[in-house]
């Protein structure tokens, strides 16, 4: 009798390991780029803050942290994007 399938290669230590790097690697990458991307978005948004509702630096510092804080949030996963759009619609 022949086997439909033939049976699956087991993976060797060396490539479980080469797959634990290259995922620890890009995670890596993932967040540093995140983190960029975060801090850049963040300035401009101070800005226009700024600029619109003529906010003193004691507002401005005030609002820094907290949208700090709601990214740390939504980045250790603690809020999801879906959660935050709901709190900006008003649901």
């Amino acid at each position: 009798m022949i086997r439909a399938k033939p049976p699956k290669k087991k993976q060797s230590v060396d490539q479980k390991l080469l797959r634990y790097e290259i995922k620890k690697r890009t995670d890596h990458i993932y967040e540093t780029v995140n983190k960029e991307i975060s801090e850049k978005t963040l300035k401009i948004i101070m800005l226009a803050c700024k600029d619109e509702f003529w906010l003193s630096d004691e507002k401005l510092e005030k609002l820094y942290n907290r949208i700090e804080r709601y990214l740390n949030m939504v980045g250790d996963h603690e809020v999801s994007l879906e959660q935050v759009d709901g709190f900006l619609d008003g649901e």
